[in-house]
């Protein structure tokens, strides 16, 4: 009896055009302790898209530090991913967006600026196809928050929610004093 009630609560919600949060995306990673110099350009949040394709433009992301500044694609940003892809020696690519959808089943990885260094990352060993989206310009210091020390477990928790537009969010919460000291 209660498996036939939660199947047609289940059903319910779907027929009124809710999607459940592995249809929409959801957070797979946080670089957080990034490589390069500053280390806030080159911060990263891997996002993997469910079964229908999101609109990038209608993202908006609540960093635990500083303000979302928006995506920027321009001739800087191409030449970053052109750069990433010089150095691939696998069968994987990295792609920037040629409309405003990024597509369904999608990796995408988006990098905290276009100040971003790609020399700093090795991705030579890259096998998949990734979207790159690049936060726009104006922020070095950062996203998210590093191990520290002396650090209260209580007063650690970083969180980020990643929002579109049609109503997909995720958020992924982490305590920055179980990092490891770099």
């Amino acid at each position: 009896m209660i498996r036939i009630f939660f199947i047609l609560i289940l059903i319910a919600f779907n027929s009124l055009g809710l999607k459940s949060q592995n249809d929409c995306f959801y957070i797979s990673s946080i670089l957080v302790d990034a490589c390069g110099t500053p280390e806030g350009p080159n911060e990263m949040l891997r996002l993997q898209l469910g079964s229908e394709p999101l609109d990038w433009t209608t993202m908006t992301i609540d960093f635990p530090n500083n303000n979302f500044l928006g995506i920027c694609q321009n001739e800087i940003t191409e030449q970053k991913v052109e750069a990433l892809n010089s150095t691939i020696d696998a069968c994987g690519i990295f792609i920037e967006p040629e409309d405003e959808f990024l597509p369904a089943n999608a990796d995408v990885l988006i990098i905290t600026s276009v100040d971003f260094d790609p020399s700093a990352h090795d991705y030579s060993g890259l096998i998949d196809t990734i979207y790159v989206l690049f936060q726009c310009a104006g922020n070095t210091s950062g996203h998210f928050a590093n191990w520290v020390n002396n650090c209260n477990e209580n007063n650690g928790f970083r969180t980020t929610t990643v929002t579109f537009a049609n109503g997909c969010t995720d958020v992924a919460t982490y305590n920055r004093c179980f990092l490891t000291n770099q």
